[in-house]
């Protein structure tokens, strides 16, 4: 337990600092802490920073962070938007099955209505 809460508030720190180079191994840290029942609502937004990122490795890790640390109620939702209709939109067919799936995952009434059209242009 005190292992967690010293990572936890180490990760926390980089967070604020800014620190991008281990970002993403980081936010995995928060998965398997979230998974074990420790808070990480810290992480909520780097999340959506890596799912904003254009490297596919950066957009898998935070997809799969927002799909296990967010459920649908939750108004941080509403800012991943514009990434998945990006997403939606790319030419990379392994981007557009990964937003598609956070999609199906975790989704909102709001964010099911502005991605209608995008989805079914999938179709």
């Amino acid at each position: 337990r005190a292992l967690v809460k010293k990572e936890s508030a180490h990760i926390r720190d980089l967070f604020k600092e800014g620190d991008t180079a281990f970002r993403r191994r980081n936010v995995l840290k928060l998965i398997f802490f979230q998974m074990n029942g420790y808070p990480t609502d810290f992480g909520h937004m780097e999340c959506l920073k890596l799912a904003a990122s254009s490297s596919f490795k950066d957009k898998r890790v935070g997809y799969l962070g927002l799909t296990i640390l967010l459920d649908e109620n939750q108004e941080l939702l509403l800012l991943i938007t514009n990434a998945l209709k990006m997403d939606l939109n790319s030419n990379d067919s392994v981007v557009v099955g990964l937003a598609l799936s956070v999609l199906a995952n975790v989704s909102s009434a709001e964010m099911l209505r502005d991605l209608e059209p995008d989805v079914n242009r999938l179709l």
